[in-house]
Parts: C-alpha cells; structure tokens; sequence
C-alpha cells in the first residue's frame, strides 16, 4: 500500500510542482511544497497502520470559539 501511495505522489508532484518551479513562482511553490509533505506525512502514517487523532474535536473547539467571539446579546 505504501508503494502506491508513494507512487501516486510522486507522480502528481512531477505534475504540479515542476512547473511552479520553473515559472519562478517561489512563494506558491513554497506553500504548495509545505501543504504537500504534510499530506504526503499523514497519507504515509495511514498506510502502514498508525492510528491517527481525528481533528473533529479540534475544528469544534475553534468553531465555538469563533461562535462565542462574534455572539450579539
């Protein structure tokens, strides 16, 4: 499973990163870049088993955090 995971990475950084690479668009590669280890990270731990935190209490933390800030009594 991790083979066709790395594979499947591989193949679509040589599709989208290349050609911000060579468009000198530094900033956006950068981010993208960034974005995609992250992924390509989780996607790896998934794929060889390792049982990863759900970010559902996270995102709902913030939300009602967001809810309470712009609450109008």
């Amino acid at each position: 499973m991790f083979l066709l995971v790395l594979a499947a990475f591989i193949i679509i950084a040589l599709l989208e990163m290349v050609p911000l690479y060579k468009g000198k668009n530094k900033k956006e590669f950068i981010l993208y870049s960034s974005l995609y280890s992250i992924a390509f990270i989780l996607s790896f731990l998934m794929s060889v088993g390792v049982k990863l935190p759900s970010v559902a209490n996270f995102i709902k933390v913030i939300v009602m955090f967001v809810k309470k800030g712009f609450k109008v009594e």
